[in-house]
């Protein structure tokens, strides 16, 4: 009877050092948000802040069952993080820590992991995943974004164009993170807001690509002449059709994907993810209407 209430003890001993060991070690990966929220507030206040929770939008912590997340913004600009952490068991008894994080102000955001996230992967994992008939050069148009789980290890994870004007750079056809990415275009968004804004319907757009504004109509030809010039929006029409052929390169691209979501299972063996299956569509759109919705990179505060 002693035998077994001390292997019982020692049983929840071990249980519980253990689980303080994975809280320490996500609070640990989460410390760059933590203390962001922290000194932000602390220059802001110039005083030191109470309890961090009193100033993270969003916490959950539950990292008994191995989850953890953070949301939480500063003063003055309003710049914030977010981020989400899993930890999954491996065979060993030890864990693989897997982050998505997203600063908006420094347009910084991916998957990030206490191992190489390209390792995680499954094995020749690219973005023949999604499109086994893709082309892949070294410019990433896409990057995966991926669903932490809070409970059980089955990841979803989800592809979509990166912010127009920035792109990754690899192998793989999409990027895990922006840390390899870059802004080829800073202010595409003048495309859309100063340009395609006056653009009536899709012939008309054509007709634009095609370096044809003198075929539009007046109303329309006379608001786009405005943005071209030099000081202006657009140095030439040259300028401008390159950065609207850009956009229809990653549209052509977003569209012929066969699939936008993939389920991950997690092998404890290998220490990495593996494919259950393969769901989702890309949205339905016209190119006019993606130009429209699309996400645009822009600098912030």
């Amino acid at each position: 009877m002693k035998k077994l209430t001390f292997t019982f003890l020692l049983s929840i001993t071990f249980n519980l050092v253990f689980s303080q060991s994975l809280k320490h070690q996500l609070w640990e990966f989460a410390s760059d948000c933590n203390d962001a929220i922290v000194q932000g507030y602390e220059e802001a206040l110039d005083r030191k802040p109470g309890n961090f929770k009193d100033y993270c939008n969003t916490c959950i912590d539950d990292t008994a069952n191995g989850y953890l997340f953070i949301q939480g913004s500063w003063p003055t600009c309003g710049c914030s993080c977010h981020m989400a952490i899993g930890g999954y068991k491996n065979a060993t008894g030890d864990y693989t820590l897997v982050k998505y994080q997203l600063w908006p102000c420094s347009n910084s955001f991916g998957i990030y992991s206490n191992k190489n996230v390209v390792d995680l992967m499954p094995e020749y994992f690219s973005l023949k995943a999604f499109d086994p008939s893709a082309s892949i050069d070294t410019i990433n148009y896409f990057y995966l974004y991926l669903e932490v789980p809070r409970k059980g290890t089955e990841t979803k994870v989800s592809i979509h164009p990166f912010p127009l004007g920035q792109v990754g750079v690899g192998t793989k056809g999409i990027s895990y993170n922006t840390e390899n990415s870059e802004i080829i275009y800073p202010s595409l968004y003048d495309v859309e807001m100063d340009i395609v804004d006056h653009i009536q319907n899709e012939e008309q757009l054509e007709l634009l690509m095609n370096n044809r504004i003198a075929d539009l109509p007046e109303e329309v030809k006379g608001k786009i002449q405005k943005e071209i010039g030099e000081k202006r929006r657009f140095k030439n029409e040259e300028e401008l059709i390159s950065k609207l052929n850009y956009i229809k390169e990653v549209y052509d691209r977003y569209s012929s994907l066969k699939y936008t979501e993939i389920t991950f299972t997690w092998n404890r063996e290998k220490e990495r993810f593996e494919v259950k299956d393969r769901t989702g569509k890309p949205k339905k759109q016209s190119f006019l209407e993606f130009v429209r919705s699309a996400n645009y990179f822009s600098y912030a505060c």
